[in-house]
């Protein structure tokens, strides 16, 4: 807007103030808050005019039309309107991007919640199967332990049974072979007793790995139950770090959301002072350009022979070394 101002009132400022020098009119008797823009360029060739100054003659041609501080004033007051509309809508962006960054959390606590659950439902069922594979197994051990014993059983009945058969003979033979019945008996008595030796021998063997079966599956039992726990832990552990990961995550996004904002804040309070300090220098050239342009006007009225109601008259001299400047003729 100021640029704006400068281009379409500069040129009918220049003329209103160069219209009230020709009519005599001092510094003081200006309206307030006008501001005057002069070339202090350095000369060009002859024919040679620049874009600026093509404006200007075209605008000279123009009715003059001064603008009033009002009119500044409200030019001012749109652009303090504009600037306020822009802050405005960066602050709506940055709350919608803060928005965004609060759905993409609760995403991500959604998304974990719906991993964690997958992951529990895996371990149980991993679980469920073990339990099922354990009990398989104890099943199966102790369907060989009750065959084992079924079979020594008929070991040993199967020996009573002969040893009866045997009995029976030898009884039967008694009275044909009662010399022979007594080396019979006591041969037979020590193989019964062998085979009693060997009998108790196999039943202990049997007790013996029976009781190591049953040590084992009290072994692979407890066994079980301590890797069932340490895959509990682990299992808790590693929810509990997937958990603060997707906590930090959250953090780090929050802690960005907020270095954003304060370097747009940043941004703003720095386009703003710019703003100012561009204001200020313009107002400050322009009132250097005002003064120059009225020092020019009264060196060269005198040089021209124009002299202003108020003027006090004096005596010609040598033209002065602003005369023939290149500044004296813009």
């Amino acid at each position: 807007q100021n640029s704006k101002f400068s281009s379409q009132g500069g040129g009918k400022l220049v003329r209103g103030v160069s219209e009230l020098f020709r009519r005599g009119a001092s510094i003081t008797t200006m309206v307030k808050g006008e501001v005057i823009e002069v070339d202090i360029k350095s000369p060009v060739p002859a024919g040679f005019k620049s874009p600026a100054q093509i404006r200007l003659e075209t605008r000279a041609q123009e009715p003059f039309s001064p603008k009033s501080f009002a009119d500044i004033q409200a030019q001012l007051e749109n652009a303090d309107v504009n600037r306020k509309a822009l802050l405005s809508a960066r602050a709506e962006k940055t709350i919608a991007y803060n928005t965004k960054v609060k759905d993409a959390g609760v995403k991500t606590q959604e998304a974990l919640s719906e991993l964690t659950n997958k992951y529990k439902e895996d371990v149980q069922n991993k679980m469920s199967a073990a339990d099922e594979k354990r009990a398989a197994q104890a099943a199966e051990s102790l369907e060989k332990t009750k065959a084992m014993n079924v079979r020594v059983g008929e070991v040993q009945r199967k020996r009573e049974e002969q040893d009866s058969s045997q009995k029976a003979q030898y009884d039967e033979a008694a009275e044909s072979k009662q010399g022979k019945l007594s080396a019979a008996e006591q041969f037979r008595l020590k193989q019964l007793e062998e085979a009693s030796s060997k009998a108790g021998a196999e039943v202990t063997k049997a007790k013996e790995m029976a009781q190591k079966k049953q040590q084992s599956l009290v072994e692979m039992d407890e066994k079980y139950k301590q890797k069932s726990s340490a895959a509990e832990e682990r299992r808790n552990q590693l929810l509990t770090e997937q958990k603060d990961k997707a906590a930090a995550q959250v953090v780090h996004a929050k802690d960005v959301a907020v270095k954003q904002a304060e370097k747009e804040n940043q941004a703003r309070e720095d386009l703003r002072c710019g703003i100012e300090s561009k204001m200020l220098s313009a107002a400050t050239n322009h009132a250097l350009s005002l003064e120059n342009k009225v020092a020019t006007s009264r060196r060269m009225s005198p040089a021209k022979g124009v002299r202003s109601p108020g003027a006090v008259s004096r005596s010609p001299g040598p033209p002065g070394p602003d005369a023939a400047s290149p500044a004296g003729h813009m």
